[in-house]
Order: C-alpha cells, then sequence, then structure tokens
C-alpha cells in the first residue's frame, strides 16, 4: 500500500496484488478516521 494524501480525517491509499509477478488486483482506497468515543457519545 502506498499513501497518497493523509489528512486529519481522511487518507487515501493505493495498492496492487501481484501473483507470481502478474497485476492481479488494484485498488484506491478512501477511508476516513473516527473517535469512536466523540462518536457513542452522540448516541
Amino acid at each position: 500500500m502506498e499513501i497518497l494524501k493523509l489528512k486529519s480525517k481522511y487518507s487515501y491509499v493505493s495498492g496492487k496484488a501481484f501473483v507470481d509477478g502478474e497485476l492481479v488486483a488494484e485498488a484506491e482506497i478512501m477511508a476516513s478516521f473516527t473517535n469512536l468515543e466523540e462518536l457513542n457519545e452522540r448516541e
């Protein structure tokens, strides 16, 4: 995985999967970070 962009609450990463040297899958993923304590306080 390679970090493309990292912010305080979001990140963008990309990754590639190889089998026997051949590219079989690749993805770019956006993820968000959440503070579970703050989330639970809202409920």
